[in-house]
């Protein structure tokens, strides 16, 4: 059974296209971050979904108008949107399956949509300027990881209770997140 490990599955890219670069790196930078996840809700179960606490990882935040950019090395940049006050959001939706279908049997299978999103506000001591652009020092935020079966699909047997890995379907993933300033990077 494969289930995804948070906003580093969807948002960050290794479902995405894990080995292609971007071509051109979009909108002006906001700063390189390093963040801190911690895990508030794991509905899906551990086996599941093995959801690290802390969850560590890197990101370069960029901007350019009201569109955002969230890009790791290595992996294409996700648009996301961005307010005047640095509020910030991205969504990215992917589907897998969990258990193949059999025909032999009957059985239809197990096909699970997994949604990400990740809202979070930049921090800063200093006021923007539009001219300039946005100087953060860190961010707050949160990513909701949710998984639902398909329409169609007969997810029984992924569920514990059927000797499967989920305890719950639909079920969520949530993480409090805090995103440091890593030196030298800022917009």
């Amino acid at each position: 059974m494969r289930a995804g490990t948070g906003l580093c599955s969807v948002i960050a890219g290794t479902m995405l296209c894990a080995g292609c670069k971007p071509v051109s790196v979009p909108g002006e930078p906001v700063g390189h971050f390093s963040i801190v996840g911690t895990l508030r809700e794991n509905t899906c179960g551990q086996q599941a979904v093995p959801a690290k606490n802390p969850l560590l990882f890197e990101v370069e935040l960029r901007r350019k108008d009201s569109q955002a950019f969230w890009i790791q090395r290595g992996q294409p940049a996700v648009s996301g949107s961005i307010s005047p006050a640095g509020h910030f959001t991205f969504s990215a939706t992917s589907s897998w399956v969990a258990i193949a279908a059999d025909q032999s049997i009957g059985y239809v299978g197990c096909a699970i949509s997994q949604g990400d999103t990740i809202e979070g506000t930049l921090l800063s001591e200093q006021e923007q300027d539009s001219d300039a652009g946005f100087s953060a020092e860190s961010w707050t935020g949160t990513e909701h990881l949710e998984m639902t079966p398909v329409m169609g699909s007969n997810c029984a047997p992924a569920l514990g209770s059927e000797g499967g890995a989920f305890s719950t379907l639909p079920c969520s993933v949530r993480y409090d997140l805090l995103g440091t300033l890593l030196a030298g990077t800022g917009g």
